[in-house]
């Protein structure tokens, strides 16, 4: 009987081990949205669909989209 328990939970220790991970995986994939982390992946596939040439590099992104930011042209010229 021990070993049926035993045989049984260890069976079922992949697919928790599974859930957990896509759990994470949600969880991570989230968080990077929320702080737009994802920003140059997404970047990159819009520019991809819709334009031709070379994508900006990650740092020409970066700089551009805090410059459009704080530049004044979008709204107030402040952070917050």
């Amino acid at each position: 009987m021990a070993s049926l328990v035993k045989n049984l939970l260890v069976a079922g220790l992949p697919r928790a081990f599974q859930r957990g991970r896509r759990s994470l995986a949600a969880f991570w994939a989230g968080l990077r949205e929320v702080t737009e982390d994802s920003a140059y992946e997404r970047y990159l596939a819009y520019h991809q669909r819709c334009h031709q040439g070379e994508p900006l590099t990650r740092a020409e992104l970066y700089r551009q989209r805090i410059e459009h930011k704080f530049s004044g042209k979008s709204g107030p010229n402040r952070c917050c």
